[in-house]
């Protein structure tokens, strides 16, 4: 723990561990080489970006997760297409699309079942 609270030449080499001083060294490389840092900085911004996308693609499909479950909803009521979409306040050719996925889980529209049902087809389209 000292070595990750007091990153030295001195801590490192009080160090009796093997490990601590192998990774040091590989630190003291990366910092030396202009080239590998560069790498690094590119990896490391990668990795960000994929973690952000991840994120939002969460965030996207916890969206679709809860609207999928007040059509499921809706559809267990006998509803239409159209006055679920009016009902929700949003775009008929959505709801139908959700409606066409869930349909062969009529009639208990199982919310789980059709949101995987509704990640495939995305899937397959995209």
């Amino acid at each position: 723990m000292e070595y990750l609270n007091h990153t030295s030449d001195e801590v490192a080499g009080r160090t009796k561990s093997k490990r601590i001083k192998q990774i040091y060294e590989t630190v003291k490389k990366v910092k030396a080489s202009e080239k590998i840092g560069v790498k690094y900085m590119q990896l490391w911004e990668e990795m960000a970006l994929a973690r952000e996308e991840a994120k939002a693609e969460g965030r996207t499909e916890g969206k679709a997760a809860n609207f999928i479950v007040l059509i499921c909803k809706k559809l267990k009521k006998n509803k239409s297409v159209e006055e679920i979409a009016e009902e929700l306040e949003t775009d008929f050719a959505i709801v139908q699309d959700i409606c066409e996925v869930a349909r062969p889980f009529a009639p208990e529209f199982d919310e789980n079942k059709v949101f995987e049902a509704w990640k495939k087809k995305k899937w397959v389209s995209n």
